[in-house]
């Protein structure tokens, strides 16, 4: 059995969980966008988390080997923006 969810997860950033209310007050949402809008938000988190390391460590690093690659996160946030801006697109959102 699937848990409900009707508001935002508390573990969202403030910035994600003020995005879930504002798109949940202006708009009514099915079941489906309400599972987009939810899929967005974690896109949208998971880009703030690699964020936070990007600024942190920077775009590459040293292996132990010593030589240079991208941040892994750089992978992660490329990945997390395409997954937020496809449902963006698919909710209608989109300016």
């Amino acid at each position: 059995m699937a848990v409900k969810h009707d508001g935002p997860n508390p573990k969202w950033p403030q910035e994600v969980r003020g995005f879930w209310r504002e798109i949940t007050q202006k708009w009514t949402l099915n079941e489906e966008g309400r599972i987009l809008l939810r899929i967005a938000c974690e896109a949208r988190t998971r880009m703030l988390d690699a964020d936070k390391l990007l600024t942190r460590d920077g775009l590459v690093i040293t292996t132990a080997r010593g030589a240079t690659r991208a941040h892994p996160a750089v992978g992660v946030r490329k990945e997390a923006e395409g997954t937020f801006l496809r449902c963006v697109r698919d909710l209608g959102l989109e300016s």
